[in-house]
């Protein structure tokens, strides 16, 4: 029914004032998100062509509104169902092209306050998208650059706080999340605590978004109580929490716990005890519990633990349930009781934590990689040696997909899970004639990182003529892989090492997929058609 509205209104404006009429390019931009969310619901052909039909009206609708009045709310409009699209690169090319357009129109109507109002939300949209998936290290560069798209507007803001405020303020919190990620933790904190000082005293009056929060947030700043009554609760809360963010990214528990605690005060008295929005600063108040000197504290870690308890009681009765947040409440619940020595509480923690992210986050990450590995050690120190072996065996595999051969850490686990395996068979470490499997396989990944990848191919077949293992199997067809005329051999490795894996799922296959699309399209056929695989 809202496709043929959309449809009826493209129609008549076409036939009223003719296709090249700039006013339809709203109306397309609002057609093609309709298409992708239908594409959501749908599959195959027809989620393929819901989508393809968003793409060619998001490009007519850009077309059309090209040096018109409507352009910057056709950019505004495009930019979110690129994101949708997971077309992350061109979401921030249009971004960046509205920040610029606005900047143009700044530059000829500098006291308009509707231009100076879409300057504002093209640079917070525009500098926002550049943040998301931001790695924990970003380019210094990077985030210089975003910091120069925050401090432009900022001047100009200045001149008009009596209306302007709410962008300001965004922008404001953005500088600070920037600062933070820029190492410049006490440049945050300034930002912070003089937004939350205008937010109190009323220098600026939010127009915008005004809620009535009633008495009683105190500030610091101020040094006294302060009666706040046209305070928007949303920027206060914005500015708390990065606040805290900077105190827990220098290690600072004490601060951090304050200011947690008023975030958790201010959740409970405006949104209840029941709100997801109050479990989720349960859970951030926890974590300021154990950081930094508190880390080592017993005191600490059952005031955390007792909190993880509460918040993952409330992300589980919510009829609003996030599985990563729940998962991740999970897990630290499972391991400040498994450091307490809690085993057979963390036990069955730890399992929802496996079970969630195996039903809804199956792509493998280092998350998962911990859980694992945390659930074994639970198992092993509560006997359940056959699970704890399973599940180390889980994480290995999961491991050898996310980091090189060579990362400490696969080394770590190989060594407990030889240690484990040695318990439930003291057998198995009588002296052998020779280097054991494992030992060859090392040397074999040792020769491969020097690129001598076919003296490495002996060690990898004596290592597999030991003892049979997916992970042998998988670098011996890697180094295959990256030899001329071997590509038929490497299949039939992958191949083998998915068969000696099914109990693993489906990781291991994706990994080989995407090594073998980088290579032949012919091999990635024949891996997919293989029993072991169709039968996965």
């Amino acid at each position: 029914a809202i496709d043929a509205y959309y449809r009826g209104r493209i129609d008549t404006l076409t036939e009223r004032m003719g296709a090249q009429y700039a006013g339809l390019s709203s109306v397309l931009c609002q057609r093609a998100s309709l298409c992708v969310g239908a594409a959501d619901l749908a599959s195959g052909d027809q989620g393929a062509d819901l989508v393809a039909t968003a793409r060619k009206y998001l490009a007519s609708a850009l077309e059309l509104s090209r040096n018109t009045k409507w352009y910057v709310s056709v950019l505004w409009a495009a930019a979110p169902v690129f994101e949708w699209l997971g077309d992350q690169t061109q979401a921030i090319q249009i971004h960046r092209l509205a920040v610029e357009t606005c900047k143009t129109m700044v530059a000829e109507h500098p006291n308009d306050l509707a231009v100076l109002l879409k300057y504002a939300g093209s640079t917070i949209a525009y500098v926002q998208s550049r943040m998301i998936g931001l790695s924990s290290n970003p380019p210094p560069e990077l985030l210089d650059e975003l910091l120069s798209f925050v401090d432009d507007p900022e001047k100009i803001y200045k001149k008009h706080k009596e209306t302007l405020n709410e962008c300001f303020m965004t922008l404001r919190l953005l500088q600070a999340q920037l600062l933070l990620k820029r190492g410049k933790v006490a440049d945050a904190l300034d930002v912070c605590e003089r937004a939350e000082l205008a937010l109190v005293t009323k220098e600026y009056n939010f127009q915008m978004c005004q809620i009535r929060t009633g008495p009683g947030v105190k500030s610091e700043e101020l040094g006294k109580p302060t009666r706040i009554e046209d305070v928007n609760m949303n920027q206060m809360l914005r500015i708390l929490e990065v606040r805290a963010e900077a105190y827990l990214f220098s290690g600072d528990s004490k601060h951090a716990v304050e200011v947690y605690t008023r975030i958790q005060d201010l959740h409970r008295r405006y949104f209840g005890e029941t709100s997801l929005a109050y479990a989720n600063s349960l859970t951030n108040l926890a974590s300021a519990h154990v950081i930094g000197d508190a880390a080592n504290s017993a005191e600490a870690r059952e005031r955390a633990i007792e909190l993880y308890r509460r918040a993952l009681h409330l992300k589980r009765q919510s009829s609003l349930q996030n599985p990563v947040s729940i998962a991740q409440s999970a897990y630290n619940l499972a391991t400040l009781l498994a450091k307490n020595g809690e085993f057979e509480e963390a036990f069955p923690v730890g399992m929802l934590c496996l079970e969630i992210r195996e039903e809804h986050l199956p792509s493998p990450d280092m998350n998962t990689f911990n859980i694992l590995f945390l659930q074994a050690t639970i198992d092993e120190n509560l006997q359940k040696m056959d699970l704890a072996l399973e599940h180390l065996q889980k994480a290995e595999l999961l491991l050898g997909q996310l980091v090189p051969p060579a990362h400490p850490l696969v080394q770590h686990v190989r060594q407990t899970l030889s240690a484990l395996q040695q318990r439930l068979d003291p057998s198995a470490a009588a002296p052998s004639a020779g280097p054991s499997a494992d030992e060859l396989s090392q040397q074999g990944i040792a020769l491969a990182q020097q690129g001598r990848l076919e003296e490495a191919l002996p060690f990898y077949e004596r290592s597999l003529a030991k003892q049979p293992n997916p992970l042998v199997m998988y670098n011996l067809a890697w180094a295959l892989c990256q030899l001329p005329g071997r590509m038929d051999q490497a299949v039939q490795y992958y191949c083998g090492s998915v068969g000696l894996a099914q109990q693993f799922g489906m990781g291991l296959v994706h990994m080989v997929i995407s090594q073998l699309k980088q290579e032949t399209k012919d091999g990635c056929r024949a891996l997919l058609q293989h029993p072991n695989v169709v039968h996965l």
